[in-house]
């Protein structure tokens, strides 16, 4: 298979999949101090938004995912070099203070402009991390990123039992249907924060780059562990990331939630 990577041993293994849990629950600790100080904006944005706008931007993020898929994977060069996180969070930020200079309708514009952006950024990654975006694999897997919902999304066993259960085996276009469901929510709550004109430029800029980060540092944990499912098999190693995540839990002195939803 084009973008295979190295077998690894049975400790090899427990590693891999104890830094992707540990890097996992960084990732939601980290960003979700920034964004409580945007919750008030957040609030104000959503209580202006009128009721038919969960469909449009359910619509938006479809056909956001669609076009990224296109253009940022399709149209990507898939030989391997470093990744520039640093760039995409740049154009991130910039795309998030034009969006939210003018408020809902600006901002509206603006979701599928971020969504490639934040697409090509994950493409990068794998490409950055020696895979091959020809390989479908590899393809699906950058989609999958988008199924983690969104740094506010304070229900993380949802995002884990969703990526791990609902989406294996599927062909690409129920794939962008359902990793839609998780995504969509994710947009919501952007375009309610940017709804506020002029405020919503400074704390669209700052939103883009939190969302930025939050889905590179999603597709590093999902890149990491493509050598594992490549030779153990997809459920086994999602189920035992489930596990891992749980056990850093209670390494951190916190519930182990996912091992008891199950």
């Amino acid at each position: 298979m084009s973008g295979e990577l190295t077998t690894l041993t049975q400790p090899d293994s427990e590693a891999v999949l104890a830094q992707a849990a540990s890097d996992y629950l960084a990732a939601r600790g980290r960003l979700m101090s920034a964004l409580e100080q945007a919750g008030r904006f957040v609030q104000m944005g959503l209580n202006r938004l009128p009721p038919e706008v969960q469909k449009m931007v359910a619509e938006r993020a479809r056909d956001g995912l669609e076009l990224a898929f296109r253009t940022a994977i399709l149209g990507l060069d898939p030989g391997a070099r470093p990744e520039r996180s640093a760039a995409y969070k740049l154009g991130g930020a910039l795309s998030g203070a034009m969006g939210g200079m003018g408020g809902f309708a600006t901002t509206l514009a603006e979701l599928p402009v971020t969504t490639g952006l934040i697409m090509r950024s994950v493409a990068d990654i794998a490409r950055g991390q020696g895979l091959d975006l020809r390989d479908p694999e590899v393809r699906t897997a950058c989609v999958e990123v988008f199924a983690f919902g969104g740094p506010l999304d304070e229900d993380d066993d949802a995002d884990i039992a969703f990526w791990a259960t609902r989406l294996a085996g599927q062909e690409m276009a129920q794939l962008m249907a359902n990793v839609v469901l998780r995504y969509a929510p994710a947009l919501m709550t952007k375009l309610g924060a940017q709804a506020v004109p002029l405020v919503g430029a400074a704390v669209g800029a700052g939103l883009n780059l939190v969302y930025m980060e939050f889905y590179q540092r999603m597709a590093r944990v999902v890149f990491s562990l493509k050598p594992l499912e490549q030779r153990l098999g997809r459920q086994v190693v999602r189920q035992r990331f489930a596990e891992a995540v749980d056990s850093r839990r209670r390494a951190l002195g916190h519930d182990a939630r996912f091992g008891r939803r199950a």
